[in-house]
């Protein structure tokens, strides 16, 4: 891996690696990243390929699994009074049989309010064939301290042809 230096919040990396066994020279892995933190404005881009032997072990052995591709990009636009945040995934599954494909998107929002901030998410994902995701989410997250916070939160998560799954957490950080 090589990491570049950061330059005036602006940065790099690759990866690459030969496979998980030896001798899997034709199974590499490799990923690129680029990213920009500075001021108000954030971004980064991102792309991996991973590929499989024919038998692969360390995908559950789902037999025929070729490939995989990744592609995510984010951004987010500190405005004090709300930052905002947006996010874009592109998956290919290469299977032998048929390829699986995944788009999704997701928006968010966080307000100060108080002595904390309250998020809201949602989030939308199609992948190929008919099935389809949609999530959103609100939650509360108060600082105690610069190290301790408090946070609660409910997801809706609904994906295509299921009853929608509920989820509320309540808990405590504390940061190192």
């Amino acid at each position: 891996m090589y990491a570049t230096p950061d330059y005036k919040g602006l940065g790099a990396s690759v990866s690459y690696a030969f496979g998980t066994k030896a001798g899997e020279t034709g199974q590499n892995k490799w990923s690129a990243a680029a990213m920009y933190f500075h001021g108000p404005f954030a971004a980064t881009l991102a792309y991996q390929q991973v590929k499989f032997d024919t038998t692969p072990d360390d995908m559950a052995g789902i037999a025929g699994f070729r490939n995989q591709q990744a592609l995510q990009a984010g951004m987010t636009y500190d405005f004090r009074v709300v930052k905002l945040f947006g996010q874009y995934q592109y998956i290919k599954n290469t299977i032998t049989g048929g390829n699986l494909t995944s788009n999704g998107g997701q928006l968010g929002v966080s307000v100060p309010l108080g002595g904390g901030r309250v998020m809201a998410s949602y989030a939308y994902t199609k992948n190929s064939g008919t099935a389809s995701r949609s999530t959103w989410a609100l939650g509360h997250d108060y600082d105690l301290s610069k190290r301790t916070d408090l946070y609660a939160a409910y997801l809706n998560d609904k994906v295509s042809g299921l009853d929608a799954g509920n989820t509320f957490g309540v808990g405590m950080r504390m940061k190192f």
